[in-house]
């Protein structure tokens, strides 16, 4: 990469690498504009409509009409997603015709599951737009890999993404928000399912993912009998 940085402006994948050994990917940034998120502090509810207004902080003039995926609590004091246990998941769920807008004061106007309760006022939340589906670095049946001094700030998804792949090995991964920001990949920062061999993660950080930040499972099923 040498160092260069490459921002994503839609929301779909950045690299998907299927069948393939020997990769060596280094030396490269992700960031994407717009974000596929949006950060806020609620100033008010509209229980009729249950939706709420948030100030818009990240971006401070973020676009409207867009998707409500999920929501969820932030402390910005702790530089981490909230404690009190209030996460809104409506990924293609009833208010996705709700896109979001902004009010003639200057908020942003975001619509949620009824059957979901509301925020309080003064919460900061981060608004997902997309939150699975739309990954940074996909490896689809690969060996051999190579993921060296990448830094992630954003993806409409998982930052790193491995199913069915063969000994993968990752140096120096940074998986953050931008600087002040509060969440880098709307959902895992990494996510293998179905590997083999080794995985191997060595001197990375991971911050203000929407997910786990390193998730490593096997869906396997063990055959107990031919019905043929």
């Amino acid at each position: 990469g040498e160092g260069a940085t490459l921002v994503g402006s839609d929301i779909a994948k950045l690299f998907v690498i299927s069948n393939s050994q020997n990769i060596s990917i280094r030396n490269l940034t992700v960031d994407w504009d717009p974000l596929p998120h949006t950060s806020g502090r609620v100033v008010a509810l509209l229980p009729e409509q249950h939706g709420f207004d948030i100030e818009p902080l990240i971006p401070s003039k973020p676009l409207p009409d867009r998707i409500t995926q999920a929501i969820l609590g932030y402390n910005p004091d702790r530089h981490r997603l909230a404690d009190n246990g209030w996460e809104v998941y409506q990924t293609q769920g009833e208010r996705d015709a709700d896109l979001t807008q902004l009010t003639p004061a200057g908020h942003y106007r975001v619509f949620e599951s009824r059957a979901a309760r509301l925020p309080q006022v003064g919460w900061p939340v981060v608004v997902r737009h997309q939150v699975y589906g739309f990954d940074a670095f996909v490896f689809s049946n690969c060996r051999n890999v190579l993921l060296q001094d990448i830094t992630i700030h954003a993806a409409p998804g998982m930052g790193v993404y491995g199913a069915g792949c063969r000994d993968m090995t990752i140096q120096r991964m940074k998986i953050v928000p931008s600087e002040g920001g509060w969440m880098s990949t709307t959902a895992d920062a990494m996510h293998f399912n179905g590997c083999r061999g080794t995985i191997t993660v060595e001197d990375s950080e991971f911050a203000g993912m929407g997910d786990d930040a390193i998730n490593i499972h096997a869906m396997y099923g063990m055959a107990t009998a031919r019905v043929d």
